[in-house]
């Protein structure tokens, strides 16, 4: 009995030593390597490009270094990355990469790569053209932001999440996206964007005139600041329309969709040249406070009774700023001579007595 225990003591201590070598031995491999002007760690079986300190103007990034496909570029000091990384840069994160790179002009990323680490190519003063690699999945985190030469780029069909602030401050005006896009952020950036397109192959999203909307067009995800429309009908499948859905775009006119039931806070929010939005349908229809808001050319609204709720300030107002103290605040002002048509008694005649606009019964 005592030579089992004996053993199986042994057997555990020599199990031990062997994952502490191991464990000791895949550390040291946490570390930065040198490939001509790159630096460079691995990640699992595959290499991240951590710096760049070369001065090509038409860079062609490797696909393997070593023998090792790279398979990231830049470093964004996440979690995920700390686990094979354990080096501290005393820098901010940002700039690493080839982040402000002062005489890249073109480069070309292999298709090994799938990633792009946040603002790997920010503010790259003379970047003009990028060719992206097949097997890249997302731009969602101002990868190109601040590259003010940039004015086209092609999307792989592999890519499968974009954010509009990875091309934020560029002059790029026209995106087309592929069957495999399933996340589109356009909350931030993209504001010289003009028009937008999606594959018919697309599962999850379908385009018209520049603009994105869900398959189904049930929902409008994207409409571009600098499209060149000037009217604007909306899918009759659109029930909500979401907060800053519509915002600083070029449109005069805005007929909304037959089946809408809610327009959300700043749905639509400074569109200085709108002069005209039409109701349509006859579904209930609930409208939130500054609904339809900055919008200082629409003088008058035609709003139906099926309108049974509207909220604080949701039309007829626009915000001023001005100083005071040195300081800057703003006051919501009324469009001046903003009227409201529609019927007594209803939500809008409730409205227009409670603000003091003129009220026309129809």
């Amino acid at each position: 009995m005592k030579k089992t225990i004996a053993l199986i003591l042994s057997l555990v201590t020599l199990f031990c030593a062997v994952s502490v070598f191991s464990a000791s031995a895949k550390k040291s491999e946490y570390k930065l390597y040198s490939y001509k002007d790159y630096e460079y760690f691995y990640r699992g079986d595959g290499v991240q490009i951590f710096d760049y300190y070369g001065t090509q103007s038409k860079l062609k990034i490797p696909s393997k270094i070593n023998g090792h496909k790279v398979v990231k570029i830049g470093y964004d000091g996440s979690e995920d990355e700390k686990q094979y990384f354990f080096y501290l840069p005393a820098e901010s994160w940002w700039y690493y990469g080839f982040w402000h790179n002062e005489y890249i002009e073109e480069v070309t990323i292999p298709d090994t790569v799938t990633a792009l680490s946040g603002e790997c190519f920010k503010c790259c003063p003379r970047l003009k053209k990028v060719n992206l690699g097949k097997g890249l999945k997302s731009l969602d985190n101002c990868e190109f932001s601040g590259c003010e030469k940039l004015r086209s780029l092609k999307l792989p069909e592999s890519l499968e999440s974009f954010a509009t602030d990875s091309i934020e401050n560029t002059n790029i005006t026209k995106l087309s996206f592929g069957k495999n896009l399933r996340k589109f952020d356009g909350e931030f950036g993209g504001a010289q964007l003009a028009f937008v397109s999606v594959s018919r192959d697309n599962k999850n999203f379908a385009s018209e005139k520049g603009a994105l909307y869900d398959k189904a067009k049930t929902k409008l995800v994207y409409y571009p600041c600098e499209n060149k429309n000037k009217a604007l009908k909306l899918p009759d499948g659109i029930t909500k329309l979401d907060s800053t859905t519509i915002s600083f775009t070029n449109l005069k006119s805005i007929t909304l969709p037959k089946k809408l039931s809610r327009i959300c806070n700043s749905a639509i929010y400074c569109n200085e040249k709108l002069t005209q939005l039409k109701f349509s349908g006859k579904n209930k229809i609930r409208v939130d406070r500054y609904a339809v808001f900055n919008c200082k050319r629409l003088t008058s609204v035609k709003i139906p009774k099926n309108v049974v709720k509207i909220g604080k300030k949701a039309f007829g107002f626009w915000e001023y700023e001005y100083k005071k103290n040195g300081k800057e605040k703003w006051v919501d002002k009324k469009v001046k001579g903003f009227t409201i048509r529609g019927k007594k008694n209803s939500a809008a005649y409730k409205y227009a007595r409670k603000y003091g606009f003129k009220f026309i019964e129809i």
